[in-house]
């Protein structure tokens, strides 16, 4: 991952659709575990870690954060049942780049190998 590409993404994303302090808070804290992690994907955190660091007292709080996250294509998250851990993954906007250009790219193979105008 590269993290200005990822903070450019997400800033990009929040003009577009803003986001709360926290929701801001937690992806900027999971960006930082990550690179201190050499880029470790999944992310496993505990949950007190989170709380203390965000300055959030409720858990729920903290998962609303996340699911904005998630819904907003950032993260993905996994509560881990019966422990006080979480499971996070972070989404590479530079490898889901890639993959799109080699998307974009093999269509536009196939239509040229079809007889069709790009």
């Amino acid at each position: 991952m590269n993290y200005i590409k990822q903070l450019n993404h997400f800033w990009s994303m929040h003009e577009v659709s803003p986001m709360g302090h926290l929701e801001i808070s937690t992806y900027m804290l999971l960006l930082k575990y990550s690179n201190a992690k050499g880029w470790m994907n999944p992310l496993q955190i505990r949950n007190a870690t989170m709380l203390d660091n965000l300055g959030v007292k409720d858990l729920r709080t903290l998962q609303g954060a996340c699911i904005k996250l998630q819904n907003a294509g950032l993260i993905r998250f996994q509560q881990k049942q019966g422990q006080g851990n979480c499971c996070y993954y972070l989404f590479d906007v530079v490898a889901q780049s890639y993959a799109l250009d080699a998307e974009v790219n093999a269509e536009a193979v196939a239509e040229v190998n079809a007889g069709g105008n790009v």
